[in-house]
């Protein structure tokens, strides 16, 4: 139904649209999370947390964005973009209806946080659509202490089906109703073929050799130090231990609705098809008239992860790994999925640039295999300086708590 759907609609580039003929404030409750935070909380708090907001009120503007306006007015952030929230279809996918819907779900299904600055009194406000399903937002209010940014407010709230399905179409320029059905509720995510030649054409291929560091010791950026606490393996200590029968199923805390983390049922995976790849390929690439890297990484139970974006050759050498989230190239599955965490002028910046980018996680017969359910969920790249040089990958795993594989390749 959804293939019948999306050939029903024609994507055309949209203009910018102010609110609709009678649109007022629109007005949501905040479920607000308790005072001294819930109890697997990750996040550095302040508390007691803020208890004394309980709604927000979206007000339209003439250019078509919104004065956020938190409780009795006394917190407000002007000329918010909603549609930064708002998945869209990139232009690597607008041709094709399966690249279309995979690109619409995983950014939907994917968290999109975003930093909207100081106001006063606080250090920051970010709202995030989170990765559960439509409807499901936070807002959150951080103050600094020191060197730290500590959490003051959090809360979960839903900007309305009719308010997105407004920007959904003024994003996208075609009706939200025939999508709807992907992206209210989590769909399943395999079972189809992904048509890579419509996504892009191979200029030229070469066999590469592929290593697979499972004797090393995991390395964590911030994020994986921050959330420790929510992987459930104590005796994983490198890579390999992740593969190791005695581990599965590998156990992490489930980030359940409405956006919350619980070690008391963890969600479950089988990692042991990480220890045993089978090689690599790097390709030259084309698409969306961009010619750029991919490379694709073979695993002896036919799982396969292809990395394909315009930044890949020209990452700049390193002579030490990683020690922060700045000094990896961060994607995220799907077609052009936007950062994770990112600043109100860098979504601005990454929603226009529309760079050609994708991740995918494929089985045998180039059929999509539900990441989120495999247990990881990104990939963070690095160039090694050296000769020759090598592009270093860390495959995340779910909801970004532990790094699970290191994989490099000479260049």
């Amino acid at each position: 139904m959804w293939f019948a759907a999306l050939l029903s609609v024609s994507f055309v580039s949209p203009v910018p649209s102010e609110p609709a003929v009678g649109d007022g404030p629109r007005r949501v409750a905040i479920t607000i999370q308790e005072p001294q935070g819930y109890k697997d909380n990750p996040s550095a708090l302040k508390t007691p947390l803020r208890q004394d907001v309980g709604e927000l009120t979206f007000a339209p503007r003439p250019d078509g964005k919104f004065d956020v306006v938190f409780g009795d007015g006394s917190v407000r952030v002007d000329a918010v973009d909603l549609d930064l929230w708002i998945p869209r279809v990139p232009k690597l996918a607008k041709a094709n209806p399966v690249l279309t819907r995979l690109a619409l779900i995983q950014r939907e299904f994917n968290r999109n946080e975003v930093r909207l600055g100081p106001v006063a009194g606080l250090d920051d406000v970010r709202l995030a659509n989170n990765c559960l399903k439509t409807g499901l937002w936070e807002a959150m209010f951080l103050v600094k202490e020191g060197e730290k940014q500590l959490l003051s407010f959090h809360g979960w709230f839903d900007p309305s089906r009719e308010l997105y399905a407004q920007r959904f179409e003024a994003v996208n320029g075609v009706p939200f109703a025939p999508l709807a059905k992907d992206l209210e509720n989590y769909p399943a995510l395999d079972g189809f073929v992904v048509p890579l030649e419509a996504l892009r054409k191979v200029v030229s291929k070469r066999e590469v050799k592929l290593a697979n560091h499972l004797d090393e010791t995991v390395a964590q950026l911030s994020e994986q130090k921050r959330k420790a606490k929510l992987s459930l393996n104590p005796g994983v200590k490198t890579y390999g231990d992740y593969s190791k029968d005695a581990e599965q199923p590998i156990r992490t805390a489930v980030f359940a609705e409405p956006g919350y983390y619980d070690n008391s049922k963890p969600m479950t995976f089988d990692l042991r098809w990480l220890a045993k790849t089978k090689g690599a390929e790097l390709r030259r690439v084309s698409a969306g008239g961009t010619e750029f890297d991919e490379l694709e990484i073979v695993y002896a139970n036919g799982n396969r992860i292809v990395i394909g974006d315009e930044k890949l050759a020209s990452l700049s050498a390193r002579t030490t790994p990683p020690t922060g989230e700045a000094d990896v190239l961060k994607l995220t599955f799907g077609i052009g999925t936007p950062d994770i965490y990112a600043s109100r002028a860098e979504r601005e910046q990454e929603l226009a640039a529309d760079r050609a980018s994708y991740l995918l996680f494929l089985g045998p017969g180039d059929q999509n295999v539900d990441n989120h359910l495999g247990g990881v969920d990104r990939a963070y790249l690095w160039k090694e300086a050296g000769t020759p040089e090598h592009l270093h990958v860390w495959l995340v795993g779910y909801e970004r708590i532990a790094l699970v594989s290191h994989l490099s390749i000479p260049l």
